[in-house]
């Protein structure tokens, strides 16, 4: 077998192995944190390089296993050009689902672009049991959903569940951060529904935050 050792591909598979160390240290610093971290020119035009190297010769679930979930969501922005249809809507929930702070990570314009392209999709782990009946059309009715975020929020934000227990979850660890956080209840229009997402079992539904009429809390703890 011939020793690949040194050779421009190899080269590429460390950058992107590299790419990991942008995101992982950033992630989840703080609630107030939006923004991507910051990149440099330099760095961004050797790492979409280096993409485009590996992505080429072994396929975009390749360069994701390599970088990491955390870089998914930069990774996916940098490749969606040159993804197909299908491919994208393979790709868009798997990283969100992958990725532990996706709105962190990647602007949530930029999430609700890329969901808008592609219309409702899902990724769903093929051994969960208790999905609901819409899983794989999206709902046709509204739908009752729960989120557990910080009170600054007012529980605006994109990612939602269809269990409460998951949302309690969620409160329950924002408090443990020294946030005051409360569990925030809606029932969201079909329209809404960008995504459904179950690789993790959290039953998580992904909405435009835009299109979301009367959210409040469902029992106070704070307020």
């Amino acid at each position: 077998m011939e020793n690949v050792a040194g050779t421009p591909q190899d080269r590429a598979i460390e950058t992107v192995i590299g790419i990991s160390k942008k995101f992982t240290s950033y992630q989840g610093m703080s609630y107030s944190a939006h923004e991507p971290p910051r990149l440099e020119p330099d760095w961004v035009s050797l790492a979409v390089e280096a993409v485009s190297e590996v992505a080429a010769r072994d396929g975009f679930d390749r360069v994701l296993s390599l970088a990491g979930r955390d870089a998914g969501p930069w990774l996916l922005d940098v490749w969606w050009a040159n993804l197909a249809d299908t491919e994208r809507r393979v790709h868009l929930p798997a990283v969100w689902c992958g990725a532990e702070y996706p709105v962190q990570a990647l602007p949530k314009k930029r999430w609700l672009e890329m969901f808008a392209t592609v219309g409702y999709c899902y990724d769903v782990d093929p051994e969960s049991t208790d999905l609901p009946e819409w899983w794989q059309e999206g709902p046709s009715q509204p739908v009752e959903l729960f989120r557990g975020a910080p009170v600054s929020s007012a529980g605006f934000g994109m990612s939602w569940t269809l269990d409460h227990e998951v949302a309690q979850f969620f409160a329950d660890r924002w408090h443990d951060r020294g946030l005051k956080a409360e569990v925030y209840r809606t029932d969201v229009v079909p329209e809404a529904v960008l995504a459904f997402v179950h690789g993790r079992p959290e039953f998580e539904v992904v909405v435009d935050p835009s299109l979301l009429r009367d959210v409040h809390l469902r029992q106070p703890r704070w307020v």
